[in-house]
């Protein structure tokens, strides 16, 4: 039980990391778009775009490494 309750804690806190950096990855793609058609103009926000959608794919990916402790903690969790 303790174990779920860590690991349901975990879950929790990476679920706003998530959100936030996908937010702000939809924001930024369509000065991706911007970024390509004028490429000097924009080459700090393309960087930074890049950036975010980096940081929203490594959330994701933590995230669903939990899901995947989470499922066998709460189908085990149980046993002794």
């Amino acid at each position: 039980m303790l174990s779920l309750i860590y690991i349901t804690f975990l879950e929790l806190r990476q679920v706003p990391l998530t959100t936030i950096f996908l937010v702000i990855a939809a924001i930024l793609a369509p000065l991706i778009i911007l970024a390509i058609i004028a490429d000097k103009k924009f080459k700090r926000i393309y960087l930074l775009a890049i950036v975010f959608f980096l940081l929203a794919l490594g959330s994701i990916y933590i995230m669903y490494n939990v899901l995947f402790f989470l499922i066998p903690a709460i189908l085990f969790g149980g046993i002794r």
